[in-house]
C-alpha cells in the first residue's frame, strides 16, 4: 500500500478502525498517536517507543499495518496535514495579502481580540486553570518562568507582579553562556512557566525537556496545541491568536496572565511582603 502524502487525524482513526486483533502493544502505540496527534512533529519514533513501553520495532509493524513504511515517512504525511492548519508567520502571511477592512481599523482589531477572548475561554477548563494558579502560586517551590521572542514580554509581566505574592521566582535568559548554572537547582520542587507563541525556540523547548528529566512540574501558555513543549507538559493553556493582520495577537496570553495573577494574589495576599517591596522602591526611589 502507497504512502499518503498527507494524513489528517479522521483519516487515520478510520485506518485504524479498519484493523482486526491488533496486539495490545500495538494498540497502545496506535492510541498513543491518536493523542499526540497534533504535536506528533516534535516526536520521535525513540520517544513514543519508551513512552509506551515497545519496541521500534513494533511500531514499525503497526505503522505498516496503516499503509507506512517506516515512522519518517508516517511522520511527513501527518506534519503535511498539520502545516494546513498551523499559523502563518508575518512574511507568509504578507505573501497571502491582507484582507482590505471597511470598517474603521481600531473597531476591526478589538472585534478581532474580543473574539479570541471567547474561544480563549472555552478552549481553556477550570479545572486546569486552577491547577496551574495553585503550581504557580505554590510559595514553597522555586518558580521558573521562561518566554522566548515576543512572548519575553509576557514573561516579563508575569515575573514582574507574581513577585508581589511569592517569593523564590527565577524569569530564565536563553543565553547558553548562563542557562547551566540557573538549571543546576531543578528538581521535583520546581514548576516552569513556559510562555510561548508560534513560531518555537529551539532552546526553550531543550529547556522544557530538562525540567520534565528532573521531575518538575511543567505549565505550557501557548496559541497552539501543537508547539514542541506539549511531550513534557503537565498542563497546557491554549489560547487564540487569530487577527486579519500579518500579526498574531498576543492579548489573550496577556489577559490569562492577569486571570493567573487575579486569583494566585486573592488566595495567597501577602501583605507583608507587599509592604516590603514598597519600602524597596522608596530605598531606591524607583517611583518618586
Amino acid at each position: 500500500m502507497p504512502d499518503a502524502e498527507v494524513l489528517n487525524l479522521a483519516d487515520y482513526k478510520e485506518k485504524v478502525a479498519l484493523l482486526q486483533h491488533l496486539p495490545e502493544s500495538e494498540l497502545k502505540v496506535a492510541g498513543y498517536i491518536e493523542r499526540i496527534f497534533k504535536e506528533l512533529s516534535y516526536y520521535g519514533i525513540t520517544d513514543i517507543a519508551n513512552t509506551c513501553g515497545v519496541s521500534k520495532a513494533t511500531i514499525g509493524r503497526f505503522l505498516n499495518k496503516i499503509g507506512f513504511l517506516g515512522y519518517t515517512r508516517f511522520k511527513i504525511a501527518v506534519v503535511n496535514s498539520l502545516e494546513t492548519a498551523r499559523h502563518p508567520y508575518p512574511l507568509e502571511a504578507a505573501n497571502n495579502g491582507m484582507e482590505i477592512e471597511n470598517e474603521p481599523m481600531f473597531d476591526s482589531h478589538i472585534h478581532d481580540v474580543v473574539n479570541n477572548l471567547y474561544d480563549s475561554s472555552e478552549s481553556i477548563s477550570a479545572q486546569d486553570f486552577d491547577e496551574a494558579a495553585s503550581h504557580l502560586a505554590d510559595g514553597s517551590r522555586s518558580l521558573y518562568i521562561i518566554g522566548p521572542a515576543s512572548s519575553g514580554a509576557l514573561a516579563v509581566y508575569f515575573s514582574t507582579f507574581i513577585r508581589y505574592v511569592r517569593p523564590d521566582v527565577h524569569r530564565l535568559s536563553l543565553d547558553t553562556s548562563f542557562l547551566p548554572h540557573n538549571l543546576l537547582d531543578v528538581d521535583e520542587n520546581s514548576v516552569l512557566f513556559v510562555v510561548s507563541f508560534y513560531r518555537f525556540n529551539v532552546e526553550a523547548a531543550k529547556i522544557t525537556k530538562w525540567f520534565k528529566k528532573k521531575g518538575a512540574t511543567v505549565i505550557v501558555l501557548s496559541n497552539t496545541q501543537a508547539n514542541p513543549y506539549s511531550p513534557y507538559s503537565d498542563i497546557e493553556l491554549i489560547v487564540a491568536s487569530k487577527t486579519r493582520s500579518i500579526f498574531q495577537s498576543r492579548s489573550s496570553g496577556l489577559v490569562l496572565i492577569e486571570a493567573l495573577l487575579r486569583k494566585i494574589a486573592q488566595q495567597n495576599l501577602n501583605k507583608e511582603r507587599m509592604e516590603s517591596l514598597e519600602e524597596l522602591f522608596g530605598e531606591f526611589n524607583t517611583f518618586p
